[in-house]
């Protein structure tokens, strides 16, 4: 049995597969099973896919019908074997170390996520800075209140809610799945449920990870319906933390549902008009969630403002916001 499953979900990636598996297949940690998971490709990666299992015995292919990126990943959790797990997009890469760092650092820490830091990137580059691997002492270590206390007081973390770059224990996906019904912010929607199972969790500042921004991603494309999940993942979480009496008392991580809901205002005023409606069924939660917000200290005065004069007028509104998000 492999000590680390890496799941790799693949769809119609074929330009950038080979980059992806042959960096996985070129680890300086070897005790690992690569699971190429095809989500009913209908270009060449099916037929990638079943030569790379053919030519390492650690390659193991699942082909399924198209269900999406948290499908994928699903149906990699429920067929690896491996004590840890390890994600990466098919379009992205991996330092030759990485696995062999994040376990290390794991193993010695004994927490339940070790994360590294990634270099986004438009361009292929595999010129590594090698490291030695046992120099970890600048692992950074939190327990979860730290981390769920951070996630909600900023919009910038030490560990970014993305399910790629982070090594987790097998344990912290036994109850755990991603919503099918995400196309987007998938990662973000189950971040607090992982944390909160972790426990605790390590940060390093190796950068092991290869994040390719194509022009025509997901993420980076023209703006889309699916952006509008971005609230229904920040709500699941606001719920989680009522649910748990997680910071109770506090209403910064309904400030930042707000925020998610301006921004996308702007956005789609300027770029999608046409979704603006469908934005519109949010506006009431907006509006029951500002009031109580104007009596919170942990809020400075001009946010404060900022959402008096978002819910006066939007328009007058942009310019606070766009000094105060710059």
């Amino acid at each position: 049995m492999p000590e680390i499953s890496i799941i790799v979900p693949v769809y119609n990636t074929e330009k950038y597969l080979s980059r992806c598996v042959d960096s996985v297949l070129g680890q300086t940690y070897k005790d690992f099973e690569c699971i190429l998971v095809d989500d009913g490709s209908t270009d060449n990666s099916p037929k990638m896919c079943d030569e790379y299992r053919g030519k390492d015995e650690r390659i193991r292919v699942v082909h399924k019908t198209n269900g999406g990126l948290s499908d994928a990943r699903n149906n990699g959790l429920k067929v690896c074997s491996g004590n840890y797990i390890f994600f990466i997009d098919s379009d992205d890469w991996i330092h030759p170390q990485t696995i062999e760092i994040l376990y290390y650092a794991a193993k010695k820490s004994n927490v339940g996520i070790v994360s590294c830091k990634e270099i986004k990137t438009t361009k292929y580059n595999n010129n590594f800075c090698l490291y030695n691997s046992k120099e970890i002492d600048k692992l950074e270590k939190y327990n979860k209140d730290e981390i769920l206390d951070e996630f909600l007081e900023k919009f910038y973390w030490k560990i970014e809610p993305y399910a790629w770059g982070k090594l987790y224990k097998r344990e912290c996906f036994d109850k755990i799945q991603y919503n099918v019904s995400m196309k987007l912010y998938e990662d973000e929607y189950i971040y607090a449920d992982i944390i909160e199972a972790a426990g605790t969790v390590g940060c390093l500042e190796h950068e092991l990870y290869y994040y390719y921004q194509s022009t025509d991603s997901l993420m980076r494309g023209k703006f889309a319906k699916r952006f509008i999940l971005t609230l229904k993942s920040l709500q699941h979480i606001s719920d989680f933390m009522r649910e748990r009496k997680i910071y109770h008392e506090r209403d910064l991580f309904e400030f930042k549902w707000m925020m998610g809901y301006m921004d996308l205002y702007y956005r789609i005023k300027s770029e999608a008009p046409e979704l603006m409606k469908e934005l519109n069924t949010y506006k009431s939660q907006f509006r029951k969630k500002w009031i109580k917000l104007l009596n919170n200290k942990q809020i400075s005065r001009a946010y404060k403002v900022m959402l008096v004069m978002f819910i006066l007028n939007p328009n007058i509104a942009k310019g606070l916001y766009n000094k105060l998000t710059r």
